[in-house]
């Protein structure tokens, strides 16, 4: 896929400064947020009997609506008497009911009081397989009610490490909601402590929906090391909003690098929303090497609308790099659904190196999948002797 190639290739041109993760990372894995909303406040003396709802609510926790029940009145136990609420999910439950409703009780926790020991107990957990999901929790209800404590906490207290790294990206782009400049600035030093530019990324992201200037303004002033990362963010938030606007400014930027980085990631978008508004852009280009990935980001969406204006705009192409880069995408996308025709398409490549690579590629895919048919197709077409043996030894 076009977004596959473009997260890989924007990650080996983060890797040349930072350590990063690519822009588009997530955790999945965790509950939904959307159950995070403040539940009714009980009374202190109906508490008792909650506990033991709970125990009830719990053996039978394989019940969707019984399993939404228990995770709210525990984040409702949870806004009242957080270190009892844990306790109990602590003795009670296991696997990942656990994980889920910690996160959940975490984040109800962190909102009301998180200096009053929900920092200190999701600390307890640190050499703990759910340890990831008490951090996030934690910090999205702290989030809410401090950020600053919240970022102060992530830096100078909580472990380095994957966790935490996922959790201050939370952070900040939660806390661009309310203060960008305060989140960004606050993801620079956290960038500086930890050497993970992750938290920049989600700050500047959050920011540049509803306001580019601004984000893009604050990115001048952000060191170099995160310069690349925060203009990659405001090309996709710029590309989604005014794809045309978006590639006019970034054909205007100073640093090839950057430049060239916004220009594949703004056609990357732009060729999903009007894939031949993007083409007359990519064709204008006047590098050579910018205009080549653009390209591939360009093929790569548009055959999966309308194959035959991608075909007949690679068609129009004149023979060098850049069609060879497009022509090597368009095998890569056709190979699942036409083999014959992703192997025909790599053969006109000029690129010796490049030719012969695909090739290789290509014809090892289907042979593993469709062995008979492939090396029918060998049969009937010249292929490099050397060439045929790496196959074999492959196989």
């Amino acid at each position: 896929m076009a977004l596959v190639f473009l997260i890989g290739w924007l990650a080996s041109n983060l890797s040349q400064s930072t350590k990063s993760p690519a822009p588009e990372a997530d955790s999945t894995s965790l509950p939904d947020r959307l159950s995070l909303e403040a539940p009714p406040t009980v009374a202190a003396e109906d508490r008792e009997h909650s506990a033991t709802d709970l125990s009830t609510l719990a053996g039978k926790s394989t019940d969707p609506a019984d399993r939404k029940a228990l995770t709210e009145r525990l984040q409702e136990w949870a806004g009242l008497d957080g270190a009892a609420a844990a306790a109990w999910v602590e003795e009670h439950l296991q696997g990942t009911l656990r994980r889920d409703t910690l996160f959940n009780v975490l984040a109800a926790w962190g909102e009301s009081d998180p200096e009053g020991g929900a920092a200190d107990f999701v600390l307890t957990l640190r050499h703990d397989p759910i340890f990831d999901a008490a951090v996030q929790g934690l910090v999205h209800g702290w989030a809410k009610s401090n950020p600053a404590a919240a970022g102060e906490w992530l830096t100078q207290k909580a472990p380095r490490g994957e966790e935490a790294d996922n959790a201050a990206g939370q952070l900040a782009k939660a806390w661009a909601g309310t203060d960008p400049v305060a989140a960004a600035a606050w993801a620079v030093e956290y960038f500086r402590s930890s050497d993970n530019g992750l938290a920049f990324q989600r700050a500047i992201a959050a920011w540049a929906v509803y306001d580019l200037h601004g984000a893009s303004a604050f990115v001048n002033t952000a060191p170099p090391d995160l310069q690349f990362q925060g203009y990659m963010q405001i090309s996709m938030a710029w590309a989604k909003a005014d794809a045309p606007a978006a590639a006019e400014w970034a054909d205007g930027l100073e640093s090839s690098r950057i430049r060239h980085g916004a220009i594949a990631t703004i056609v990357e978008t732009w060729s999903r929303q009007a894939p031949a508004e993007a083409a007359a852009f990519v064709s204008g280009i006047e590098s050579e090497e910018a205009k080549a990935t653009a390209a591939r980001f360009l093929i790569g969406n548009w055959v999966e609308t309308d194959m035959v204006a991608a075909s007949s705009w690679l068609g129009s192409l004149p023979e060098g790099n850049v069609r060879d880069e497009a022509v090597a995408e368009l095998g890569n996308r056709l190979l699942d659904s036409d083999p014959e025709s992703a192997l025909t398409w790599s053969l006109s490549i000029r690129d010796n190196t490049l030719r012969d690579a695909q090739i290789e590629d290509l014809l090892h895919s289907w042979l593993l999948r469709d062995e008979s048919t492939a090396r029918e197709w060998m049969g009937s077409h010249a292929i490099p002797i050397d060439l045929l043996a790496t196959l074999e030894d492959k196989l």
